[in-house]
């Protein structure tokens, strides 16, 4: 186990070096000039000039691209060209938002999608199952921004019932930072205003970003629920007498949980991806609302560290997918 972990880890600086490689070429031949435009447009040619090599950027691009990486071994993510601090210091200030939406989504993504997958299996082509099926296929085909856009209509406009941007109230205290997420920062220093402000706020955009993937996970445990409860250990369970509940969550479901895993990891992959725009509709400041506002001003320091980052989460959650089915099958081996 701990030599395909070694080996994972090994393919994650591939991977990262080949992103790198990309969203650094990418990034360089955009027709903008990012030190032009955090100038300004009064700012002299000489001015210019020594911004640019302030930031390194008059330099050849294998050369800057060189300097970059190692930096980066240093842990030096370079200056944000926008807010002109360190892009390390920026994540830091940035991700803890992006983290706690992310976790939250992906709670309530499994907490509805795999009941829902096992009623839809048990109860098939009743009522339930198609119902189901039509949340399912909505979810899969409805953009995220205008799922957003509907609720911040209903939900805020019309009922009045849960805000509709930020993180807090205004009149509310953020509490002190421990880990930067609000919810378990205020449960930490026992702040009850903050968290039920905190709660209230993360409602929409966590339920406009789970919506897509809740309707992947329930498809997918319904069909796998669906396969392993024609399987002959199943009938067998059946005929020794068990209860149907037990057959369903002790035998079908742990069996069914194993394509499922891999697309919670994927899932995760797609909900970072999907904060983007979400952040962008509620203006939650985590993020994807720090990587649009980099890649208006081609901040290109920014906009490599963020991808990285995401990268990185990606590449890790699907490392944990894998060593996941261990536990949920011991008939697999990773060897």
């Amino acid at each position: 186990m701990g030599r395909v972990i070694a080996q994972r880890l090994i393919w994650l600086v591939f991977v990262l070096v080949g992103i790198s490689i990309m969203t650094f070429v990418i990034s360089h031949v955009v027709p903008a000039d990012p030190i032009r435009a955090a100038a300004g447009f009064n700012a002299r040619p000489e001015q210019i000039e020594n911004l640019r090599r302030r930031y390194g950027m008059d330099k050849p691009l294998p050369q800057q691209y060189l300097i970059y990486m190692s930096n980066i071994l240093h842990g030096d993510m370079g200056t944000s060209i926008r807010t002109r601090r360190p892009v390390l210091e920026d994540i830091r200030q940035y991700f803890p938002a992006t983290a706690e939406l992310t976790m939250v989504a992906l709670a309530i993504m499994l907490a509805v999608g795999i009941p829902f997958g096992i009623i839809s299996a048990t109860k098939k082509d009743k009522m339930v199952d198609h119902m189901s099926r039509i949340i399912a296929l909505a979810g899969v085909s409805m953009p995220l921004f205008w799922l957003g856009l509907l609720l911040q209509l209903a939900i805020y406009g019309k009922l009045g019932w849960l805000p509709a941007q930020g993180r807090l109230d205004m009149m509310v205290t953020p509490p002190d930072r421990i880990t930067g997420m609000y919810i378990i920062d205020s449960i930490l220093e026992r702040n009850w205003d903050a968290l039920g402000s905190s709660l209230q706020h993360i409602i929409l955009p966590a339920v406009t970003l789970a919506f897509g993937s809740l309707a992947v996970i329930t498809r997918m445990v319904r069909s796998s629920m669906l396969d392993a409860m024609g399987q002959d250990y199943i009938r067998t369970s059946r005929a020794k007498g068990l209860s149907e509940r037990r057959v369903i969550l002790r035998h079908a479901l742990k069996n069914a949980l194993i394509p499922t895993v891999t697309l919670v990891g994927l899932q995760v992959g797609y909900l970072l991806g999907g904060d983007f725009l979400v952040e962008i509709i509620f203006s939650w400041p985590g993020i994807g609302y720090y990587a649009v506002q980099s890649m208006t001003t081609i901040d290109i320091p920014a906009i490599m560290g963020v991808t990285l980052l995401i990268a990185s989460i990606y590449v890790l959650a699907n490392l944990v997918t894998d060593l996941t089915y261990s536990f949920l099958d011991p008939r697999i081996r990773l060897e």
